[in-house]
């Protein structure tokens, strides 16, 4: 072996490097068949050059020339096409996700409408009015403000539905039977126009505002409704009133009750006293002063009051306790009458005369007070007794009674023994 021989023996490992790159390498059949994978290189590792990092991934053999700087004659790799580069999509910050900011705001959807997001709108959307009108406004201004016109709007609200609800409720009642559904005793008289016995109805007996004395209408009104020609039906400075009463001895020491509600009242019976029949009042208050006069209303009540025992009515109370017509009543009977509505069998003169008496001398303080009467007529009144005078009872049970009673049950209908009322002329003796 000569001394090149040995030369290129000892050379082997880098004569592929000698060789041009327009030369095509030849190998034997065995390094073609057993054709190891290429070595993989890392950038930095000493002696090597560094390359840049090849994508694994499918290739593709092709028929051309392999690349001759491979130290292991591997194919070059065909150059792949970029690969597609996705939207570029900014991120805001402002919104939850790319994908939403990415989507055109013409497209955004929408909330579908419900009834509750409606009802919800609707009652906020004042609140948001009272605070877009109070929102430049300081602070310590703006939210006493905003507090006081949303009570103000909610009571407005309230008050709104209340007035629909119990004026409906009102308008069931037929306000005619106010003046009409009295029911009063039959009088039978004889032949000489002589009283000799009453049938049906109820222990009373209408007589008009002008056989009453007016002092008995002053001391009515100061007793019970100081304010009635100048309220609609509801006195609201006396629910003011009643209310502060309220609050400050923790129950209910003063009513709020006008002569109107208490007509109400008695017309329709209301037994139950409670928050529903007291609005329900009120509303048929309304109504009975929209229908009839102030004198009216007054007569109607004081033919219908309950004054104690079975007297209903001023002619049967001042029959039933003195014995005598409204017209003849005294001062001091007069405030006696009116100071005992308010409890007529507590303060009877029949069974309670010194409970009478108290109630009497402050109606007659009242009327003082107004000017109603003189320093000397209530000293004199006070003076006064309580002394009553109730009518002989007579028995009517009688054989000329009863043959009224079933000559009437023959003719009148039901509704008119009820109602009673009438003046029935017999020849009787």
């Amino acid at each position: 072996m000569g001394a090149d021989d040995k030369s290129r023996k000892g050379n082997a490992s880098s004569w592929r490097e000698r060789i041009p790159d327009a030369q095509p390498v030849s190998r034997a059949k065995s390094a073609r068949r057993k054709r190891q994978p290429p070595r993989p290189s890392y950038p930095g590792l000493p002696g090597e050059e560094p390359r840049p990092a090849v994508i694994p991934g499918p290739t593709r053999r092709t028929a051309g020339p392999r690349d001759s700087s491979s130290p292991y004659g591997a194919p070059s790799p065909r150059p792949r096409k970029a690969p597609r580069s996705a939207p570029q999509v900014e991120y805001d910050e402002e919104k939850a996700t790319p994908e939403r900011s990415s989507r055109p705001s013409g497209k955004r959807r929408k909330p579908g409408f419900t009834i509750f997001g409606a009802l919800w709108f609707v009652l906020t959307m004042p609140f948001r009015f009272i605070g877009a009108l109070t929102r430049n406004i300081r602070w310590f201004i703006s939210w006493p403000l905003r507090i006081l016109l949303s009570v103000s709007f909610v009571g407005i609200v309230v008050g709104a539905i209340l007035v629909f609800l119990y004026g409906t409720i009102s308008n069931r009642y037929d306000i005619s039977e106010v003046k009409s559904n009295i029911p009063e005793r039959t009088v039978i008289l004889d032949r000489k126009n002589r009283t000799i016995g009453t049938l049906h109805g109820e222990n009373r007996r209408r007589v008009p505002l002008q056989e009453v004395p007016p002092i008995f209408i002053d001391a009515l009104l100061l007793r019970e409704d100081n304010r009635f020609y100048d309220h609609g039906g509801v006195d609201w400075i006396g629910v003011g009133r009643a209310v502060a009463q309220v609050i400050k001895h923790k129950r209910a020491t003063q009513g709020a009750s006008t002569l109107t509600m208490q007509l109400a009242k008695i017309t329709y019976n209301h037994q139950e006293r409670n928050l529903h029949s007291k609005l329900t009042e009120v509303a048929l208050a309304k109504r009975i002063e929209a229908t009839y006069s102030k004198d009216e209303i007054l007569e109607t009540y004081i033919n219908r009051i309950f004054w104690g025992h079975t007297f209903l009515g001023i002619a049967a109370a001042s029959r039933g306790y003195y014995d005598k017509e409204p017209r003849d009543l005294s001062l001091s009977e007069c405030a006696t009458l009116a100071g005992i509505i308010y409890g007529p069998n507590d303060f009877s003169p029949l069974k309670h005369p010194e409970e009478a008496r108290k109630v009497r001398d402050i109606v007659l303080g009242l009327l003082k007070d107004a000017g109603k009467i003189t320093e000397v007529q209530y000293a004199a009144a006070l003076a006064e007794p309580i002394v009553t005078h109730p009518p002989q009872s007579r028995s009517e049970e009688n054989y000329a009674m009863d043959l009224v009673r079933r000559e009437l049950d023959a003719i009148l209908e039901e509704e008119d023994i009820r109602l009673g009322g009438l003046v029935v002329h017999t020849t009787l003796d």
